[in-house]
């Protein structure tokens, strides 16, 4: 098995008053991708990405590792979220040995305004 990808790209939505929201939205392998996902203002934040067994947090990432181990998609702040990605649920996709669900910590590296 490789090592697993770890930097990914994110988006922080700033609202009209300036705030930044504080879960990252939009995570992708890609800051091009991640950017056409966004709008003028938001923010585009360097991710590093890192699968958790402690107790769950309230700001834990939920995903998808793929068979290989080497990638993570399917990135979302809530399990619920990543559920609705298996149109016959995610165990069918376990039990066929397509991946599995992992429970992720982001920490952001670096961040750049969206102009």
């Amino acid at each position: 098995m490789s090592e697993v990808k770890t930097t990914y790209w994110g988006l922080l939505h700033v609202d009209e008053n300036g705030e930044e929201q504080s879960r990252i939205r939009s995570i992708f392998t890609h800051p091009t991708i991640t950017k056409m996902c966004g709008g003028k203002g938001d923010i585009l934040a360097e991710l590093e990405l890192a699968e958790t067994t402690e107790d769950p947090a309230e700001d834990d990432y939920w995903g998808w590792l793929d068979t290989d181990g080497n990638h993570y998609s399917m990135i979302y702040p809530r399990e619920i979220l990543l559920d609705v990605c298996f149109p016959y649920g995610k165990q069918v996709e376990i039990d066929r040995g397509d991946g599995r669900v992992v429970r992720l910590r982001i920490e952001i590296c670096n961040r750049t305004v969206i102009s």
